[in-house]
């Protein structure tokens, strides 16, 4: 089979219900205008030979240390076949080693132009993106995070052709 990445997501919309005293205690229920989860699932072939990951090495990751001020440039000026970027919900100790928690939001940007950040989103601790068969960047310009915060966030991620 030919190079590829295989990646799913899934969402569900939750509503919780408030507590009816004598009645019924507070309860989650999936939120009836969408009335399932959302998700999907797909394959993306690689245009590459092989296949190059920045972000990893021969199966260990290396955390990108996101500052509590400033940002994190994560590379890919090219196309990429996958942008993955996580946030660890651990504060950055060492390129493969977590610190202490921290509750911060990784904001993600895409840089525009020499030094204009466009912000795609702010991923909770724990959470992750998937962003597949991105546009080549401008010259120069890179995907970047930065901490919601006072705390650094260690981020894992693959960049992937």
């Amino acid at each position: 089979m030919a190079n590829r990445v295989e990646y799913a997501v899934s969402a569900t919309p939750v509503r919780t219900i408030a507590v009816e005293a004598g009645q019924y205690a507070a309860q989650d229920v999936i939120e009836a205008d969408v009335n399932k989860t959302l998700g999907g699932s797909a394959t993306i072939a690689t245009g590459a030979s092989t296949i190059t990951v920045v972000g990893f090495q021969t199966g260990t990751v290396a955390y990108g240390n996101c500052p509590a001020s400033g940002k994190l440039a994560l590379g890919a000026q090219a196309a990429m076949d996958m942008v993955f970027i996580k946030n660890t919900g651990k504060q950055y100790s060492s390129a493969t080693a977590l610190g202490p928690a921290t509750a911060n939001d990784l904001i993600v940007h895409k840089e525009e132009s020499d030094t204009n950040f466009v912000e795609i989103c702010r991923i909770p601790a724990g959470g992750a993106i998937c962003l597949p068969k991105t546009p080549g960047l401008g010259s120069n310009c890179t995907w970047a995070v930065e901490s919601s915060g006072s705390d650094t966030i260690a981020v894992e991620f693959a960049l992937i052709t």
